[in-house]
């Protein structure tokens, strides 16, 4: 009976694992993407601000 017990709190516990690995990866993956997504804008900031420069420079 307890052994039972100890087996079904086992693989409650491995599936709370896995489920919590799943979405670790998942925060991973988006905070990657998020770090991405900041970069490409920060660049296009730095192309628009030289190309305003540059206009303004020009006139």
């Amino acid at each position: 009976m307890l052994e039972k017990r100890i087996d079904e709190l086992r693989e409650k516990l491995n599936k709370e694992c896995e489920y919590h690995s799943l979405i670790s990866n998942k925060i991973i993956v988006l905070s990657q993407t998020l770090d991405e997504c900041i970069v490409e804008y920060y660049r296009e900031m730095l192309k628009n601000k030289d190309s305003i420069n540059s206009k303004i420079v020009n006139r």
